[in-house]
């Protein structure tokens, strides 16, 4: 076995800036390991950089070539950032028949950042020691993954150990035990089922005679839980973690009752020290839960700032700051529970499910730590197992060329939209010779794109649909007529999407408006992470999921009192100080709404709602007359407004391609249209203010506001980039969308011979 460890000077000094690389971190020998792959998070969809964050990483044969038979079991298992050094982890499960479920704890999350795997050791002696516990630091106090095989202990995964328990009380023949079932099948791995057999006994718990849960100036409070559809009938407040003491609950996670407002919704309320009222988290916002599906529950508490947080899955259903929620947590004796409201015969109120990952932590999470939490879990493209690429491995290929309208630009790093279907004869549509069966990973995971000298290009699976069309956006290094790139698939170990690499660092913001039916987030696509939101008192404002140009989109202006859209705070100002601008969107007003008379319709703004009220830009339609205006706010004040004048309003019941664009330097604004066309107007040079306001899409203001100006439609790709893009650049765009099927040529589907001679199917 080979150690090393950087106990230079230099490493000192980086160590110390570049926190939390740890100086003489040990360092792992990849000449000690016989396999090794590297896993990428091109899944976290957060902005910021997460510190020590614990993800959940799936091994296993059919995802990514994993040898079980090189892991002695998992002892020969381990971690490393991108440099090498080991970091921890924890094996919650271990199955080396089907997939493998392990926590590692990742220095610096972001979603482009990589560790490596390593297993199948041959150096001399043991593998260098990891400690599971370290993998929950950074302010977790307990974590249970409730998967116990036998017996009646929970154990808790942090270095506190603070194990639950199920306590034994014989009265008239009835245990807590008959009340629970251990290893029943969880969200991860293995669970709890409370109130089994309608037995209402049986809880884990531990005293908390130190005061470990209690005494706080924050908390952070996560559980998955499922109800039973036994439990639709159910009246009961059923909690799912609480502290309690002989004088009342000092916090409580539940169930709200069946009757009321809030009926059948995850209920919070805590006490503060020095207070006899409790403090809630609202439920007002919140949705009623369905049976038979899993919901991650998360509530987090400031008590510096009085800032109160509720989360039900990913939607931050309340969020709250008031001075009467600052404070600590009360002490005092009493027990920590999970799935009932007493640890004795007197705990008749056992949540009527089944409750998986309960942790406590002593910071309030941030809202990135809470959408990461989330997906980690969830979605299995989040931690992405990457092979080292081998074109002859893939069965199948095919051929795409390109003839944009301007073949004498050469645009660098263009985003292409590539469309898959199987080929329909009668349509004469579709690409030949293509079958989705040879695509083997799910959701098209193993279809990657070659340049002309075999090199890998970022590629993001807008749309996967084996039933019909998928929609996949492919970055081409050079575009210009003629221009040729190969598809490949058929490889069930080909390596993860670079997904955020199809978009180049001069896009600031990509939505696809893409979310599904009910969906209140907007993801950006690129690396950047600007998601925008509804919130969800106004969730019937919006309407996901609609058809759209490409894919899905998004339809704005369904209140009756004009609010909501989506948004994202911009207290960076990300999107604003530029000397150069393009704004593009895809627009369609439908003819049973028509032109509106009352207020213009925000398409893409940025604008301040504090201190002097103020637009940075706004692109939008002109009530009365429907054209789409400009308008920008720059530091020499009203630059100008472009009114769209020379062009004829957008018809109604058709998608319509907006962009306007803005040179600082030169002084210049255009205005282009679905038809292509390009009209340049004459400014002072001058640069974009600055805000620190917020974006928003398909409104001027997302809540309670009186400066409403919704947009009356359907609003489907919107980009917004630093630059002021070139007239090739915005007609190809336009082109590789609108005019898809004489932009790209597709050859036909055809075997890769090379990849056949190895591929056993």
């Amino acid at each position: 076995m080979k150690l090393h460890k950087n106990n230079s000077f230099l490493s000192l000094v980086v160590g110390s800036l570049l926190l939390p690389l740890c100086v003489n971190a040990v360092q792992i020998d990849p000449a000690d390991y016989e396999c090794t792959f590297n896993v990428r998070f091109s899944g976290y969809k957060g902005v910021s950089t997460l510190t020590d964050f614990p993800a959940l990483i799936r091994l296993s044969v059919a995802l990514n070539e994993f040898d079980y038979s090189k892991c002695a079991g998992g002892a020969n298992l381990r971690f490393a950032d991108a440099d090498g050094n080991l970091i921890p982890h924890e094996i919650d499960t271990w199955d080396p028949s089907g997939t493998s479920l392990v926590w590692v704890k990742v220095p610096l999350l972001t979603r482009s950042a990589v560790i490596k795997v390593y297993y199948g050791y041959r150096g001399s002696g043991t593998p260098p020691a990891v400690t599971a516990s370290d993998v929950w630091s950074n302010g977790y106090v307990g974590v249970w993954h409730m998967g116990a095989a036998s017996g009646y202990i929970q154990t808790d995964s942090t270095a506190n150990g603070l194990d639950l328990s199920c306590p034994y009380y014989d009265y008239e023949e009835v245990t807590s035990y008959s009340g629970v079932a251990i290893g029943v099948d969880g969200r991860i791995g293995k669970a709890v089922a409370f109130n089994r057999n309608e037995q209402h006994y049986g809880v884990f718990s531990r005293s908390d005679s130190q005061n470990q849960f209690v005494g706080l100036g924050a908390f952070t409070i996560e559980a998955w839980s499922c109800y039973d559809d036994s439990a639709s009938t159910d009246t009961r407040e059923t909690p799912i973690v609480s502290r309690s003491s002989n004088n009342g609950d000092f916090y409580k996670l539940y169930k709200a009752t069946s009757s009321g407002a809030n009926s059948g919704k995850h209920a919070f309320f805590f006490k503060i020290d020095g207070k006899t009222s409790q403090n809630w988290i609202s439920v007002n916002n919140a949705s009623a839960v369905d049976f038979s599906r899993w919901y991650y529950s998360v509530r987090c508490w400031d008590g510096a700032t009085g800032n109160s947080r509720g989360y039900d899955n990913d939607e931050l259903f309340f969020e709250g700051t008031s001075d009467g929620d600052k404070g600590t947590l009360p002490t005092g004796s009493g027990y920590f529970m999970v799935g009932n409201s007493g640890i004795n015969r007197w705990g008749t109120s056992a949540f009527p499910g089944t409750i998986d990952e309960v942790r406590f932590s002593n910071v309030s999470r941030s809202g990135d730590w809470v959408q990461a939490s989330y997906d980690t879990v969830r979605d299995v493209g989040f931690a992405v197992p990457e092979q080292p690429n081998d074109w002859t491995k893939y069965s199948h290929k095919f051929s795409i060329s390109f003839n944009p309208s301007d073949g004498s630009a050469v645009l660098s790093g263009f985003p292409v939209l590539v469309k898959i279907a199987e080929y329909d004869a009668n349509a004469g549509t579709g690409i030949q010779g293509f079958d989705y069966d040879d695509v083997l990973k799910g959701n098209g995971g193993d279809l990657q794109f070659a340049d002309a000298n075999g090199n890998m290009l970022p590629c993001e699976i807008e749309t996967w649909n084996p039933e019909g069309e998928s929609l996949v956006w492919v970055k081409v290094p050079n575009l210009t007529a003629g221009t040729k790139i190969t598809a490949y698939y058929g490889w069930l170990f080909a390596p993860g999407h670079d997904s955020v690499g199809v978009w180049d660092k001069n896009y600031l913001g990509v939505w696809h408006m893409n979310a599904a039916e009910g969906g209140l987030n907007q993801y950006d696509s690129t690396a950047f992470g600007k998601n925008v939101t509804c919130p969800s008192a106004y969730s019937d404002s919006v309407m996901s999921g609609v058809d759209g140009k490409v894919g899905k989109a998004a339809r704005f202006g369904l209140r009756s009192d004009n609010l909501g859209g989506f948004s994202v705070s911009d207290a960076d100002d990300h999107f604003g100080g530029l000397e150069e601008i393009t704004i593009e969107a895809w627009t369609c007003k439908h003819s049973n709404v028509g032109v509106p008379t009352d207020v213009n319709g925000t398409i893409v703004q940025e604008g301040r709602f504090t201190r002097a009220w103020a637009y940075l830009y706004s692109m939008y339609e002109q009530k009365d007359v429907g054209k789409t205006g400009f308008y920008i706010y720059s530091e020499a004040n009203t630059s100008g407004k472009w009114t769209a004048a020379p062009s004829p309003a957008p018809s109604l019941d058709a998608w319509h391609y907006q962009v306007r664009r803005w040179n600082g330097t030169l002084g210049m604004f255009a205005k282009t249209q679905d038809d292509a066309t390009t009209t340049e107007s004459a400014a002072s040079p001058d640069r974009l203010n600055t805000t620190q306001g917020t974006l928003t899409i398909g409104n001027q203001h997302t809540g309670s506001s009186t400066t409403v100006a919704p947009f009356r439609g359907d609003i489907d790709e919107v980009r917004i980039s630093k630059v002021a893009r070139s007239d090739a650049w915005i007609n190809a765009t336009y082109d590789t969308i609108a005019n898809n099927a004489t932009f790209t040529t597709y050859g036909a589907a055809r075997a890769n011979v090379k990849g056949l001679s190895i591929f056993v199917r």
